[in-house]
């Protein structure tokens, strides 16, 4: 075949690197021969190569002297319109990339084949990417007479790569603005490795935790080609050096390489916050933990709460039947009016702590200054008369800080222990005596009561906070006293202890969070 003997060096008319390989893939024999026809000054059957991509040979000036029929088929151009022109007149439009002239023109000369790709135009107004492979021509005195521009059709190429890029972008773009954090690990460098985006949004000081609790994992855990991957749920990670923001997330991770022995060699994961997740999830444990408790309570409130309720009706209209059947002695009516007071009394008191009892459950927190002294001092006022029995009431102050919690659940709290301690005094003590000691500080508020009263039994104190118990039938009520008070103390975060004994007395010491 002309211009392809054994002497004859390709490298010396082409000069075809990666680039060009991708373009003119399986075309090589074919550019093997028309450099053999050039390099012989046989040009003229060039016209009978048939190839699958656009040829054409131009001047030193870059008018073209020569094309070939797949250059035409490509174009959409006949002889006329190609002879004589540049290439690009038969091939740039509105959108194509304007290729500097004498950059051109310079490589050229100094016979620097290039590859470039572009947006061509047919005749037609069609829009195509084409990629072009320009080579410098010789004669056979080693003069530059010319060029070959080898040109194909990469549409479809290019826009499965245009396709892939984009996919990537929103791929990518999907990965930085969601809170998972995606990362991957070289177990020959040590270190994970994130977008600059997620560096610059986590800081050093978490990404260096983040890796700290990723070496500790690949270190306890064992991977494997059957277990490649390990999920570590609800690990908590400091955001910052303060140990203040700790934030909780479930790690997966993922061995993707391996070495001959199998031994991993890199590593994905990735980390999902679920501090709030977690959050919401232990908030939903608690209201059904609250849900399970007023449902308990339910049917013994129901059942006690119509008897307390009934019982002093029935008791009244008892009494009603008596004084409307019989002719009574003014002293048996004085008698039986007072039975009704005292029912009424019991029905009011009954009522009074249910209303208390849903508020507590249903009103959110209102936190204020509250002044101890004066709301202790005015409860022991409200309720000193209610037996009749002299009282040494003695209240000693330590307070070193402002009190602060819910004004309506702490008086209730002090107004239910102060006139139990009244109720249960012991007529049968020649000195009864009420002592209230409080120490407030920073943290919490100590309120400490102790009575000389008739006390209670181990069985009573076991049962004092029970809902609608009452311990004894000496003195009336509703039993729901301080089964408020440690529903309250629930509410405000408080506590309550306490001890008694029959004859001696009770003390009692109330814990008050101090909520400032």
């Amino acid at each position: 075949m002309p211009g392809k003997s054994a002497s004859f060096d390709f490298s010396q008319y082409f000069s075809i690197d990666r680039s060009f390989h991708d373009l003119l893939n399986g075309m090589f024999d074919e550019l093997h021969q028309i450099a053999g026809y050039i390099s012989n000054d046989e040009s003229s059957k060039i016209i009978h190569i048939n190839t699958t991509f656009g040829l054409t040979i131009s001047d030193s000036l870059g008018k073209v002297m020569w094309f070939n029929n797949s250059f035409a088929e490509l174009t959409g151009y006949s002889g006329k319109s190609i002879l004589g022109n540049r290439v690009r007149d038969a091939m740039y439009g509105k959108k194509s990339i304007r290729i500097d002239k004498n950059y051109v023109d310079e490589n050229i000369k100094n016979g620097v084949p290039f590859y470039f790709e572009n947006i061509g135009y047919k005749k037609s107004g069609t829009e195509y990417w084409f990629g072009v492979a320009i080579f410098p021509i010789y004669n056979t005195k080693k003069e530059l007479f010319g060029r070959l521009h080898c040109i194909r059709d990469i549409t479809e190429k290019k826009l499965l790569v245009l396709t892939a890029m984009k996919n990537e972008t929103v791929i990518n773009l999907a990965i930085e603005n969601t809170d998972t954090i995606f990362w991957s690990f070289d177990v020959s460098d040590g270190h994970i490795i994130l977008s600059d985006k997620q560096k610059g949004f986590l800081g050093s000081e978490f990404i260096n935790n983040l890796e700290v609790k990723v070496i500790d994992t690949l270190r306890t855990s064992a991977f494997s080609l059957d277990t490649p991957k390990a999920v570590i749920n609800n690990i908590e990670i400091d955001t910052d050096n303060t140990h203040n923001d700790k934030k909780v997330y479930d790690l997966m991770i993922k061995c993707i390489e391996w070495d001959s022995n199998y031994y991993p060699l890199q590593y994905v994961g990735a980390l999902y916050d679920v501090t709030i997740r977690n959050k919401q999830y232990t908030e939903l444990l608690e209201k059904n933990k609250i849900l399970e408790k007023l449902n308990s309570n339910l049917d013994s409130f129901v059942y006690s709460a119509s008897h307390n309720l009934r019982s002093p009706l029935t008791s009244i209209k008892g009494i009603v039947e008596i004084l409307f059947g019989q002719q009574l002695t003014p002293e048996m009516n004085l008698f039986f009016i007072s039975e009704i007071n005292r029912s009424v009394d019991k029905l009011d008191s009954t009522i009074f702590d249910i209303i208390e009892y849903s508020r507590n459950t249903r009103t959110e927190l209102e936190v204020s200054l509250i002044d101890i002294e004066n709301l202790i001092t005015r409860s022991y006022n409200d309720n000193k008369y209610y037996n009749k029995i002299d009282i040494d009431f003695n209240l000693t102050l330590d307070i070193n800080s402002p009190f602060f919690s819910d004004f309506k659940r702490v008086t209730s709290v002090i107004d239910n222990v102060i006139t139990n301690a009244i109720k249960y005094c012991d007529s049968s003590k020649l000195q009864s005596f009420i002592h209230i000691n409080v120490l407030i500080d920073a943290l919490e508020c100590v309120i400490r009561i102790e009575d000389n009263g008739i006390g209670m039994s181990e069985e009573t104190l076991a049962k004092a906070f029970k809902m609608f118990y009452r311990g004894t039938n000496k003195v009336s009520g509703s039993g729901l006293g301080l089964f408020m008070v440690k529903e309250i103390l629930d509410k405000i975060n408080g506590n309550i202890k306490m001890e008694s004994k029959i004859g001696e007395g009770t003390k009692i010491a109330i814990y008050l969070k101090n909520m400032h």
